[in-house]
């Protein structure tokens, strides 16, 4: 009687093995053909014959999908906005738009006098990168600044007081005109000069005002 009950108990722990064993067999075997559907889906026909297969990356918490605007197209999406770039460098264009407030006070008549032989590039800067280079010629006036014949008026008559810096020392006004900045270099009447330019105080903003004509208006927008 022994012996027939642990047979018994040896048979039904055999089965529930053998279940347990062919269980496993039949998850395996339908994770297989599972991965194998998923695989085909991803893959579909294109016209010509060839498969393209597509690419699932998953999105990490907190992230956004963000669709590149198409190169050449001339704007950028930003936090919902359209946004239209400015050029890095420009050839003749003034770098910034027409300030709401213009730095200093522009003469009533602009200057002129004969400038004699020039040969200038111009440098201009709206503060943040965006710039454009202007050439000057004068006797004769020429160059691809906007208004070289009264570029060179304004050189003649006013280059000589504006274009050193300021001494050392010198008391300026604590006012602020604009970002905007100009660099002037290049030969005139015989001479190499280079001549930085901003709007950072007083001074600066007086010798910009002087040039005005030669160097477009800066202010703040």
């Amino acid at each position: 009687m022994r012996w027939d009950r642990s047979s018994t108990k040896l048979r039904r722990w055999a089965l529930v093995a053998l279940g347990a064993f062919l269980g496993v067999i039949v998850l395996i075997a339908y994770g297989c053909s599972r991965g194998s559907d998923s695989s085909e889906n991803t893959s579909q026909e294109v016209p010509g014959g060839t498969m393209a297969t597509a690419s699932i990356s998953p999105a990490l918490p907190g992230s956004s999908s963000v669709t590149p605007a198409p190169i050449g197209s001339g704007t950028s999406s930003r936090a919902g906005k359209s946004i239209s770039p400015r050029p890095a460098n420009t050839a003749t264009a003034v770098p910034w738009e027409a300030p709401r407030i213009t730095a200093g006070t522009p003469p009533k008549v602009t200057p002129s006098a004969p400038a004699g032989r020039a040969d200038l590039t111009i440098l201009l800067d709206d503060g943040f990168g965006v710039r454009a280079t202007w050439t000057l010629t004068c006797d004769p006036a020429g160059g691809n600044h906007p208004s070289p014949s009264t570029a060179c008026g304004v050189l003649g008559a006013s280059g000589a007081k504006a274009l050193p810096a300021p001494p050392t020392g010198q008391m300026c006004t604590q006012e602020y005109g604009g970002p905007q900045k100009a660099l002037i270099r290049g030969t005139w009447r015989g001479k190499a000069i280079s001549s930085q330019l901003t709007l950072e105080n007083g001074c600066e903003i007086s010798r910009w005002s002087s040039l005005l004509g030669l160097l477009p208006a800066g202010g703040t927008p």
